[in-house]
């Protein structure tokens, strides 16, 4: 029979590794390419932007530069809870060393939770 369909399958979503980069500076883009390695790069200028686009790209690492306010940050943390991605605050590894290793790890839970 043409068209007959004998096994129903949902396809699987198979996003590119990928970090969001939300509201994070030029100069903070820069010094992040290194630590990022073969990942894809996304950037957002901010919370609302990365809320939206993440339920369709699916990074494994979303890193916020900027000010935000707390309650922006939590929806942001919430949004990302959703699709087992890690979110990290550029504010709060001010050395860079800190900081790629919370990478790292972040990717590292991200797809170990996928």
């Amino acid at each position: 029979m043409v068209g007959l369909v004998t096994e129903a399958k949902t396809p699987l979503f198979l996003p590119v590794p990928s970090a969001m980069l939300v509201g994070v500076s030029a100069d903070a883009q820069a010094s992040l390419g290194p630590m990022l390695g073969s990942l894809a790069v996304l950037k957002v200028g901010h919370i609302a932007g990365a809320c939206e686009r993440m339920l369709a790209t699916w990074p494994l690492v979303l890193i916020v530069g900027g000010r935000n306010k707390e309650a922006d940050l939590q929806t942001l943390r919430a949004t990302a809870l959703d699709i087992s991605a890690d979110v990290i605050v550029l504010a709060d590894y001010p050395d860079p060393a800190k900081l790629h290793e919370a990478i790292l790890a972040g990717v590292k839970k991200a797809s170990r939770l996928r």
